[in-house]
């Protein structure tokens, strides 16, 4: 429980962070360019422009115009990548064996998808309806218990939406980069993640014997699969912390969250933007005279 609410808080630091940010930043240029729109209805460019803008106030202006082009085009990126994999798992589906599977799992509801490839693959895709994904290699290569607690590992990214809710925070840490802090909490929203679906396989099997045999397993393969571009979580995130967890489970596993150089540009970069906002908020004034 304490797990699930430390990944959860971070989730909501991040969206709060990110969030006010962002809201700050459309303040800053509504005001900036609903002025400049306003000299320009009024047919007082020239007056405008003989007042002078500051150049701190156009050089902010460029700086979150930049941002919310990279927010854009990060979005678009991650969903035509998504659109693109998705695809290629469709045209590489073993359509025998993805029914074969799903009549084996019923709980799983025709969740599960099948593809042909002969590495290890085993992960959640798609937004709105989530698909798990496994390569035939999966069901070559382990027993049915381990292939049950990597479906089960699975399952809880596809309950949780977690696809969706590791694309919305990587797209504000990418498009927030010069907040160092966010990078950091990213990393470790992530790996919580992978530790909370391992244990919600553990309590569904009664026994983490299955999955640390898959951890161990996966830990030895040394060959990339051709996915790499695709969060693969079992064979790629947080291994070293998952089994800690499987050889001490009630052992608190001590994850770094923020290292101190990062969180104190961060805190600074946090204290500088509330300054700013609120005495934008609180007077126009200043915002006229040193920053448009």
């Amino acid at each position: 429980m304490i797990s699930r609410m430390k990944s959860e808080l971070v989730f909501v630091m991040i969206l709060l962070f990110g969030g006010f940010t962002l809201l700050e930043m459309v303040m800053f240029l509504y005001h900036h360019f609903g002025r400049s729109l306003q000299h320009w209805l009024m047919s007082q460019h020239l007056m405008a422009m003989s007042e002078g803008y500051s150049i701190l106030g156009i050089a902010i202006s460029l700086f979150f115009i930049f941002v919310f082009v990279r927010i854009t085009w990060k979005i678009i990126q991650q969903l035509k990548l998504s659109n693109k994999w998705y695809t290629k798992f469709l045209l590489t589906q073993d359509v025998f064996k993805t029914k074969y599977i799903n009549a084996q799992y019923p709980e799983f509801k025709n969740q599960i998808l099948v593809i042909e490839n002969h590495q290890f693959v085993a992960l959640t895709t798609g937004f709105i309806k989530p698909k798990i994904v496994i390569s035939t290699f999966v069901m070559d290569h382990f027993s049915e218990e381990e292939l049950r607690a990597i479906l089960l590992h699975e399952q809880f990214h596809s309950i949780h939406r977690d696809p969706f809710r590791l694309m919305f925070i990587k797209i504000v840490s990418e498009g927030l980069s010069y907040i160092p802090m966010l990078k950091s909490l990213v990393q470790y929203y992530n790996i919580w993640r992978e530790l909370l679906a391992d244990q919600y396989a553990f309590k569904r099997m009664k026994s983490s014997n299955p999955l640390g045999s898959v951890l161990l397993k996966v830990s030895k393969m040394k060959a990339n699969t051709s996915f790499d571009e695709v969060t693969v979580h079992l064979a790629d995130v947080a291994m070293n912390y998952r089994i800690m967890q499987i050889i001490e489970p009630k052992k608190h596993i001590p994850i770094p969250i923020v290292k101190k150089k990062p969180l104190i540009v961060s805190v600074t970069l946090l204290f500088i933007n509330v300054f700013i906002f609120a005495i934008c908020l609180e007077s126009q004034i200043f915002c006229h005279k040193f920053l448009i």
